[in-house]
């Protein structure tokens, strides 16, 4: 079988994806790897290869490259603990290359067995698997381990919007419908930041205690930055367009936060997004002009702080810390231990000198 990308997983081919748990107990490695061996059959485009145009899978069944790496390490889990920047040796790498010529699986597993507990790092390709995505596998993983039924995942690309406008039809709906012009300055300053890197470098990470909601942060990051910016959110479409089973990608860069419970404004909005991607036409639904400079006018803002990031539990307890992926997020909100009460802004880019 195939599952086919669509043009928002096309546009995340060269990225991935990627989680690291921190237990303080240690997990029994054959059960581990015999519980993976089961919830993958249920995710089972996570063992398939890439194709070019999607991933071919088999509907049961195993493909070589979803064991688990295996290592040893010498640090306890206090001391990994107490720092945000995890020592790559820890993390599960993922070769992207390797993936696309279809040589390996989307996923790959490291495990690290600690002086005092058990690092457990996973790594995706972001074609096939989101922070949503991501979140609901290792959950589901945690209960299978604990013999614990799970809601069968759904990987079916036809409940995403069917594309139906050509360029031409998108060069006149976009500007109609308010949408904006990428002016090429903007256009040649990403693909120059991109290609200095300037977003891959070490984040800043800052801990705000006390705050937990959405409008909490962007009131801090408004007061910080001076200027009053508007805020541009990554916004995970499961309950609102797509059912909350869905796997694969489903977000939108929204600036117009009034749709974003408006189910048919909103499904309306994910269409156009999907369609300029696939036509690759200079328009955007938010100001991206408005982004760049050491005072934008418009901050891009992801928050992980509704995905149930500290709930896997094998066995023995839930995470002592999750770590992030390395995603370039401009403003990544990455939610505190339940004992910190409070979130973790982790800025790259502009938004450094702004906060």
């Amino acid at each position: 079988m195939i599952w086919n990308y669509s043009p928002l997983d096309i546009n995340t081919l060269g990225m991935v994806n990627s989680g690291s748990w921190l237990f303080d107990y240690k997990i029994d490695k054959e059960r581990l790897q015999d519980s993976l061996d089961k919830v993958l059959t249920s995710y089972p485009v996570f063992c398939g290869k890439c194709i070019g145009n999607g991933i071919e899978y088999e509907e049961t069944g195993k493909f070589k490259g979803c064991e688990i790496t295996f290592e040893n390490g010498t640090l306890t889990s206090g001391q990994i603990s107490s720092n945000w920047k995890l020592p790559i040796a820890l993390k599960a790498d993922f070769n992207l290359k390797a993936f696309k010529k279809g040589k390996v699986a989307p996923i790959n597993v490291k495990v690290t067995d600690l002086a005092d507990g058990t690092m457990l790092g996973v790594a995706f390709s972001h074609s096939c698997c989101d922070g949503a995505t991501l979140m609901r596998f290792v959950n589901d993983w945690a209960r299978t381990f604990r013999g614990e039924p799970i809601e069968k995942p759904i990987f079916d690309q036809a409940l995403l919007p069917v594309l139906t406008d050509s360029k031409d039809d998108l060069m006149n709906i976009l500007p109609a419908e308010g949408w904006y012009r990428v002016s090429l300055k903007v256009l040649f300053n990403h693909i120059w930041d991109t290609l200095r890197g300037i977003n891959r470098k070490a984040p800043k990470v800052i801990f705000l205690p006390g705050i937990r909601t959405n409008t909490e942060v962007c009131e801090w990051l408004s007061v910080k930055a001076g200027n009053k910016p508007g805020f541009i959110h990554v916004v995970d479409l499961r309950s609102r367009c797509l059912p909350e089973a869905f796997c694969g990608n489903a977000v939108v860069n929204l600036q117009d936060i009034s749709i974003m419970h408006d189910s048919v404004k909103l499904a309306r909005y994910f269409r156009l997004n999907m369609e300029s991607m696939q036509n690759k036409v200079p328009f955007t639904g938010f100001d991206l002009n408005g982004i760049s400079g050491s005072k934008p006018r418009f901050l891009m803002v992801n928050n992980f702080c509704k995905f149930p990031i500290y709930e896997p539990d094998f066995g023995c307890g839930k995470p002592l810390k999750v770590y992030p992926n390395d995603l370039p997020d401009t403003i990544k909100v990455w939610p505190g231990t339940p004992a910190e009460n409070g979130v973790y802004l982790f800025l790259r880019g502009n938004a450094i000198d702004c906060c």
